[in-house]
Parts: structure tokens; C-alpha cells; sequence
């Protein structure tokens, strides 16, 4: 990747765990959040030599010498996880992959930007969790969707990340699954991020292999790994 991507990756992630930079995916920290916000319960990245925990005002440094015991390898693991989330009576949401691109992949044939009617289209085809999970609920700045005979059957979306739209959702009614519209989509979301706000950014569940293969497909390269427990 660019270094400018680079460095706007790092600031991003050094500003959610209050970290200096040279800190960053280079050992272990556990850093209790001093004020509300969108993250609940505890956040984690790992990258490198690095993990990264937002834990809640209570459990900073509880975490931190808990977490300093063991090895990187072992907690950068999800077993280790569902063992620190069970010992707390919580569940672990994820892992999920997070992935970067800076090139542009070039808009899709077919694809076209869409209004808030015509998704509205496809969420009745859905399930709540797959369209939460799309970033739907985010109020997206920018729609791209995918006409099969008049009707919609794939959409993308992109919502803010490190002040402007670029991370990108994705959702193909399920009867539709399966035939790469995912990744068409998806790549006219990213080539439009890439062209307008420089990169964009793929996050799928680990467990999600269609959504990372699209990914994949695409050239978004892997950058962290990343859980919640809550």
C-alpha cells in the first residue's frame, strides 16, 4: 500500500487506543476508555508484534497485566478470547478481517448509484442481521445497487472511516447469492472510495468466506484482525 495510506491507517488506529504511533503493533496494551462512545464492552485489534485492547474505564489495567502474562502468540488467537470473554460471563462477536485498497479496481459494468427507495427493494429480501451487519443501519453517504430484469438484487454501500466514506458493505438478495455480484458491487464501491477519498476498506467476518473471497478477488489486502466482547 502507499505510504500515505499507511500512515492514515495508523493514525486512525493510534487515535482509537490512545496510543503514540511508535506503539503501535509493536507489543501489547490495554488502554481504559475515559469518555462514552460508539464502542461497548472491549475492543481488540492484533497486527505484527502488536495487540490492542479499548477496554471499559473499570478493566484497563486489570487487562493490561493479565494480557502481559501470556505470549503474542497465544492471545493472538480466538480461542484465548472466548476464554477472556467466558470468564466474564460475555461472548465474543467476530474475529473479522479487515483489508485495505488503494488502487483502483475500476467501476463495474452494470453497476449504478442508487437511492434509499430502491434498497428499501432489497432489505425486504433479508434478514435484519444481514442487513445490519452491511452497514445499512449507518446511514450510508454513498449506494451503488445491481438491476436483474428491473429488479435489485445486489447492493454496496459506503460509510465513514477515518472522516470520509470509505468502508464499504455489501449485501445480494439470496436468491442471487453465489453468482459474484458481491464482488461486483463491492468493486464499485471501492474504485469509487479509491478515486474520491483515496482507499477504501473491506471488514467481513473471518467466518464469512464469500465476503472475504470477494475481497480477495479484489486486491484488498489484509491489514489486522479484530474482535468485540461484550
Amino acid at each position: 500500500m502507499l505510504a500515505s495510506t499507511v500512515s492514515c491507517l495508523d493514525a486512525w488506529y493510534a487515535s482509537v487506543f490512545g496510543l503514540d504511533r511508535s506503539d503501535l503493533w509493536q507489543r501489547v496494551t490495554a488502554v481504559p476508555r475515559t469518555k462514552p462512545g460508539p464502542i461497548e464492552g472491549y475492543y481488540i485489534v492484533w497486527r505484527g508484534e502488536g495487540v490492542h485492547v479499548s477496554a471499559p474505564p473499570e478493566a484497563g489495567r486489570v487487562v493490561h497485566e493479565e494480557l502481559t502474562a501470556d505470549s503474542i502468540k497465544t492471545i493472538q488467537n480466538v480461542p484465548f478470547w472466548r476464554d477472556f470473554a467466558a470468564a466474564r460471563s460475555l461472548r465474543v462477536v467476530g474475529p473479522s478481517k479487515h483489508t485495505y485498497l488503494d488502487t483502483d479496481p475500476g467501476p463495474a459494468p452494470g453497476v449504478v448509484a442508487v437511492d434509499a427507495a430502491a434498497v428499501s427493494e432489497l432489505r425486504a429480501l433479508v434478514d435484519e442481521q444481514d442487513w445490519a451487519e452491511s452497514g445499512w443501519n449507518d446511514q450510508p453517504a454513498h449506494t451503488f445497487g445491481l438491476y436483474d430484469q428491473g429488479r435489485l438484487v445486489a447492493a454496496s454501500n459506503l460509510n465513514s472511516f477515518a472522516g470520509q466514506p470509505r468502508d464499504i458493505g455489501v449485501l445480494v438478495a439470496p436468491a442471487w447469492r453465489g453468482r459474484g455480484l458481491s464482488t461486483a458491487v463491492g468493486r464499485h464501491a471501492a474504485s469509487f472510495a479509491v478515486h474520491h477519498y483515496d482507499f477504501a476498506r473491506w471488514g467481513a467476518q473471518s467466518a464469512n468466506r464469500a465476503s472475504c473471497a470477494a475481497a480477495q478477488r479484489l486486491g484488498f489486502q489484509p491489514w489486522c484482525t479484530q474482535l468485540t466482547i461484550r
